[in-house]
């Protein structure tokens, strides 16, 4: 499997939200299914961004073409058109690719065909109409047809073509929240005037704010742009629908089956999933942070990604926690990735000493402060911030901290660097080199003593042998080759290498530690 990249769903078997009866009275409203043609309303999808209206597009999209087989749908995407005259010659293209001159209805077709050609070679659209609500109202209707009869007769035929025909079109419109301000106003135009025809149908997806704001920067000088834009937007859009609201036990749902099926690719125990800390997460997360379905696309699609490059260096969990906060506040992630010493418990960088002395004393409001970006300081980054480092969190719970916990400088630079540091070995390989025999781990530990990374290497046998299980067999071997590397030789190494003096100290901590803590 690879990572779901952020896109929308494409079919209704893929919507794990229920929104199937939505698609489904959304189509009755945009197509009367006594007379078989289109109502000729327009319908606007509101939304923010990432909150599923591309998905409902494409759904709509197939539930007219499953319950009307002759069904004329036109989709339009105005972000892949630049220029404002460009943009309606490319709508008015789009529309007559989309008509098939096969079937029953093949002379009416090929005679709309024919027209809409026509009609798309005479239209021009002024350029003063670029800002349709600057200083007086304009009339769009008479701007455009009045000084050119062969438009009106145009318009007049196509009307009646239109109604001659006994099936249902059907525009769908998308993207329209991500072009520019004079795009926005060109498809405004379109709708509203250049195919207004009854016989058509129109579904515009958009972010309504953004959308107004668009539509009221045109108005010229007013003290209240939004509300004069979204007065504009009511003369366009006759029924603007709210996207239905997903709850947080749908959202968790739509999460848990995305990330159930990344962790079976990146082979992850899901039992991880039973522990109190993952299920404390979840709740944060899901608490004001993950939102729509986007959110919940972008951190699963980003931890496959970030999982399948640091492998199980990292613990897992604090992983996903880092991977929220990456898509969600990623200016906080610019801020411990350059000064990843303030967040840590460990004290490996020199200036760590330095900020513990400073904030000895300090309130856990003034660390936040200085570890969380301004703009991002909301109740739920500050949660997930306390979650992954303890030094912002009144309740430290120590017992939770592992040693590929990200509050250890080790694991954090291995998230930050996507990738081990330089002389560190992989868990994996730590997991090999414990299986094989008391000869070959000595023999490895002999070779590696001598190298300049021996201290990353033996940091990281240390890390994965606490941090994870062995048989009776492994332990005995391991110790076993650790207590035949340490043997005094020469009677005198203790003495004169202060290297494997830490060492001894090292290896009888260890065992301390894996068996007596």
């Amino acid at each position: 499997m690879v990572a779901q990249p952020d896109r929308a769903i494409r079919v209704a078997e893929d919507d794990e939200l229920g929104r199937s009866p939505f698609i489904k009275r959304l189509v009755s409203a945009l197509i009367d299914k006594r007379t078989k043609q289109s109502t000729g309303v327009v319908v606007g999808i509101v939304g923010e961004w990432g909150s599923g209206k591309s998905s409902i597009l494409n759904m709509l999209d197939q539930e007219i073409r499953a319950e009307f087989s002759d069904a004329l749908v036109v989709r339009f995407d105005p972000w892949l058109v630049s220029g404002r005259d460009d943009l309606i010659q490319a709508f008015l293209k789009e529309l007559i690719s989309s008509i098939s001159p096969d079937g029953e209805l093949k002379k009416n077709l090929k005679a709309l065909r024919k027209i809409f050609n026509r009609y798309s070679d005479a239209l021009k659209v002024p350029a003063e109409l670029a800002h349709p609500l600057a200083g007086k109202v304009i009339d769009i209707v008479q701007a455009l047809f009045g000084p050119k009869p062969n438009l009106n007769s145009l318009r007049q035929e196509l009307a009646k073509i239109l109604k001659d025909i006994a099936i249902p079109i059907v525009v769908l419109i998308d993207e329209l929240d991500r072009v520019d301000d004079d795009e926005v106003h060109a498809v405004a135009q379109l709708v509203r005037a250049v195919m207004d025809f009854p016989s058509i149908s129109y579904v515009l997806a958009y972010d309504e704010k953004r959308v107004a704001q668009a539509l009221g920067r045109g108005a010229g000088e007013t003290t209240d742009i939004q509300e004069r834009g979204r007065a504009y937007l009511e003369k366009i859009v006759q029924f603007p629908i709210s996207l239905p609201v997903s709850s947080s036990s749908e959202l968790i749902a739509l999460f848990q089956t995305q990330f159930d099926a990344v962790t079976a690719d990146l082979e992850i125990d899901n039992d991880i999933f039973d522990e109190d800390r993952y299920k404390e997460l979840i709740e944060i997360l899901f608490s004001g942070l993950l939102t729509t379905p986007r959110d919940i696309k972008r951190v699963v699609g980003m931890f496959h990604v970030i999982a399948g490059m640091v492998g199980l260096e990292v613990d897992c969990v604090d992983l996903l926690a880092f991977t929220a906060l990456r898509a969600k506040a990623p200016n906080t992630a610019t801020l411990i990735s350059d000064k990843y010493y303030m967040y840590t418990n460990d004290g490996w960088h020199p200036e760590s000493i330095v900020v513990y002395l400073d904030e000895e004393n300090a309130s856990i409001e003034k660390k936040r402060k200085k570890r969380i970006n301004a703009d991002e300081r909301k109740a739920s980054v500050e949660r997930l911030m306390g979650f992954l480092f303890p030094v912002l969190s009144n309740d430290r719970r120590p017992e939770v901290i592992t040693q590929r916990s990200l509050c250890n400088t080790r694991p954090l630079i291995t998230v930050l660097r996507l990738g081990l540091i330089p002389g560190v070995i992989s868990s994996r390989m730590v997991r090999d080199l414990l299986g094989k025999s008391a000869a070959e781990i000595t023999g490895f530990f002999q070779q590696n003593f001598q190298s300049s990374d021996y201290a990353e290497t033996w940091q990281s046998i240390w890390d994965t042998y606490l941090a994870e299980e062995f048989s009776d067999e492994e332990h005995l071997n391991f110790w076993s080759a650790l207590s035949d590397f340490s043997r005094k030789r020469d009677g005198h190494w203790l003495a004169k290498s202060d290297q494997m003096r830490n060492i001894v100290g090292e290896i009888t901590d260890l065992f301390r530690q894996k068996f007596f803590a």
